[in-house]
């Protein structure tokens, strides 16, 4: 009886294809773990500013001494806060026209677990991204609620100002390995797209 087997070529080639075909599907499996963890953390901030938003309406016609909520980014720690917006003196809230600062002062936490909240490992939010309208502070104001930008953590575009309107300001976030990214717009009139 005269048995066949594989030659060493044969067993090599078969070896070489499935280790190419395994680094292939560990690749791509990679990248849309990436993607994925992405979309969740755009999802997410988008949801906290809504969130704010939210709150700015309901809080309305309270009487405690929070006059609006904003959601806060730290470029540098790579977090985002949502925050209660309590200038001194308040309550009463100043009117919105001369609402123009933004002071850690009139900045407070909101609950502990919307505060400093990380970005996911393997997600970086962009401070210098295309150009000069990267957002840093988001506040609404209510009754309407008004919304508020910062680019720069201090001023505040008021969107009743005619001779400096507030535009779209942006949240850019990346993998961090460059493969994929997503943009958080929030415009004068509080809408939040992704």
């Amino acid at each position: 009886m005269h048995r066949k087997g594989f030659t060493l070529v044969e067993l090599l080639v078969v070896i070489v294809v499935s280790a190419l075909i395994s680094a292939f599907t560990i690749q791509y499996g990679k990248i849309g773990q990436n993607q994925v963890a992405l979309n969740v953390e755009a999802a997410k901030v988008s949801q906290l500013i809504l969130q704010a938003k939210e709150l700015a309406i309901a809080t309305y016609t309270s009487t405690a001494a929070t006059c609006a909520f904003g959601v806060a980014f730290d470029y540098a720690a790579q977090t985002y806060s949502l925050f209660s917006y309590a200038p001194a003196g308040a309550p009463p809230c100043p009117a919105l026209a001369s609402t123009t600062a933004l002071t850690a002062a009139s900045v407070q936490q909101y609950e502990p677990q919307s505060w400093k909240v990380r970005v996911t490992p393997g997600i970086v939010m962009q401070s210098a991204a295309a150009g000069n309208d990267v957002l840093r502070d988001v506040i609404f104001y209510p009754p309407q609620p008004a919304t508020l930008l910062s680019r720069d953590g201090a001023t505040l575009m008021n969107p009743s100002d005619p001779l400096n309107p507030p535009l779209t300001s942006k949240v850019y976030l990346r993998t961090a390995d460059g493969s994929a990214t997503a943009v958080i717009s929030v415009n004068p009139a509080g809408q939040v797209s992704l």
